[in-house]
């Protein structure tokens, strides 16, 4: 729980619509928002709307491309769960998407500049803040296999595919806002 001035405090009593407290001037300990890594975790092939298939290329980039049925066994992601400490209500399940390459664990995540970057690192156990820059949260949407993965760093801000400048034919992971009001689908991801 975020807090601001928070002391340790004895009721005193009301007085004219007003309450009266002692500061005990004991120190307290607070529990942050915080995830903590949940048993669940599943395998998933991860599309785009236009059936492109993320995967993790051998330049470390994320990328979705065309992939035949024998090919798409590379481009498995997994999504571990995380249990959210948080007290206001989220949209959707932390998680964490990541991929085993070579036994290295990459995971997605948001960098500093709202960009999606691959980065080399084992799965928190425990996470003590209140966002962090790979956890997202999925949120199923009413069509089948169809959702969405909102940044807990960038919030407001979206897993989607955008083209790569550099190559037309492949598409790249990105941050992609998403308004309410606008019929958008390039942060729907299909998992399989």
């Amino acid at each position: 729980m975020a807090t601001c001035g928070s002391f340790n405090a004895e009721f005193r009593s009301i007085c004219n619509n007003a309450f009266y407290f002692d500061d005990t001037g004991e120190s307290i300990d607070v529990d942050e928002d915080s995830f903590r890594m949940s048993r669940q975790c599943s395998q998933h092939l991860i599309q785009s709307k236009d059936n492109k298939f993320l995967l993790f290329n051998e330049k470390g980039q994320f990328r979705a491309c065309d992939r035949s049925i024998s090919q798409q066994s590379e481009c498995k992601f997994t999504v571990q769960m995380y249990q959210d400490s948080a007290l206001e209500q989220k949209k959707g399940r932390a998680v964490i998407l990541y991929i085993r390459k070579k036994d290295n664990t990459i995971l997605v995540c948001c960098n500093e500049k709202n960009e999606i970057c691959p980065v080399k690192m084992e799965l928190p156990q425990e996470i003590n803040e209140s966002q962090h820059k790979a956890v997202f949260y999925l949120t199923k949407l009413s069509a089948s296999n169809v959702c969405t993965f909102e940044s807990s760093l960038c919030r407001g801000q979206f897993l989607g595919f955008e083209h790569d400048e550099d190559n037309p034919s492949l598409k790249k992971l990105a941050l992609c806002p998403r308004y309410p009001d606008e019929v958008d689908d390039t942060s729907e991801i299909i998992m399989n």
